[in-house]
């Protein structure tokens, strides 16, 4: 399930090159969605639900999963211990202030907060797992530079600037040369997988 059509369209594309028949995708919001109750064993995520604004979003979750199903989330820590955030904003807005949606991302990287959230929600077991892997943003300057301006906090950061928008441009190629390795552009970051169970009983 996803909200953008684009991507369910790259993976129906990607399942059917795999010759898998046994996927179903769908598009819609999973805060919202009318899931079956109790109908799935196993609920992934991948970078997507530290953006959910109402913590009912997760009960939602939770409801459509069986006694003792299985939940594996992987989700930002905080922004301090991810440098991708804190750099590509400095270099596109040097001393700017931060937009509210920035810290978006991070919603779960406190594990008390995401702990919280997962027991009132009905889910015990809760397990976090610290991954210490840098991002990898393209091969090269112009790739990494080409993935980096679809993104909404770069978007976001020209749309508020009141600089000629070459300027914050230029510092960010700037700042993805200063990152270029001979495995591409990297940045360090930090993430937790985080594991739970929904009750039984």
């Amino acid at each position: 399930m996803d909200t953008s059509a684009e991507m369910l369209e790259v993976a129906r594309r990607r399942c059917a090159e795999e010759g898998l028949r046994n996927v179903v995708f769908e598009q819609g919001d999973a805060q919202f969605h009318a899931f079956s109750a109790a109908g799935f064993d196993l609920c992934i995520s991948r970078f997507g639900v530290m953006f959910f604004p109402d913590p009912a979003a997760f009960a939602n979750i939770g409801r459509a999963m069986r006694p003792g199903g299985r939940l594996v989330w992987m989700v930002w820590q905080n922004r301090e211990r991810n440098e991708w955030s804190g750099a590509i904003r400095q270099a596109l807005a040097p001393g700017g202030g931060i937009s509210v949606d920035a810290g978006k991302p991070f919603s779960l990287g406190d594990p008390a907060i995401a702990t919280e959230l997962l027991s009132a929600a009905g889910f015990t077991s809760i397990d976090f797992t610290d991954v210490h892997e840098p991002v990898f943003y393209g091969s090269n300057i112009d790739a990494a530079f080409d993935a980096l301006t679809g993104f909404h906090l770069v978007k976001d950061a020209i749309a508020r600037t009141h600089e000629p928008t070459d300027r914050p441009l230029q510092r960010l190629r700037d700042l993805l040369q200063a990152h270029m390795t001979p495995e591409g552009v990297l940045f360090d970051s930090r993430s937790w997988i985080i594991t739970a169970h929904r009750a039984v009983g």
